[in-house]
């Protein structure tokens, strides 16, 4: 048991360090958007994305629809962080 424990926390490490560069970039992406006075939602992305999380989520046996809840928050979390006010 102790094993599987010790391959469940080092995931755990990758998916939050994963996490963390992944908020970064959408930073980034929000800065842009303020710079060049673009909208934070892009909804035809999202939509491309949601079709593209669901293909990911049925080639690697994961439920589609538990990857979508997950990726609700994370685009959530993106959006909230894009609205935030930049001192650039």
């Amino acid at each position: 048991m102790e094993a599987y424990r010790t391959q469940i926390d080092a995931l755990d490490r990758q998916i939050i360090a994963l996490l963390g560069q992944r908020f970064a970039v959408t930073k980034q992406v929000g800065e842009y958007k303020q710079i060049h006075h673009l909208p934070i939602l892009d909804a035809d992305r999202e939509t491309a994305l949601q079709e593209r999380l669901r293909t990911l989520a049925i080639d690697a046996h994961l439920d589609p629809e538990l990857c979508l809840v997950l990726y609700e928050i994370i685009l959530r979390h993106s959006r909230t962080q894009q609205a935030l006010p930049k001192h650039i």
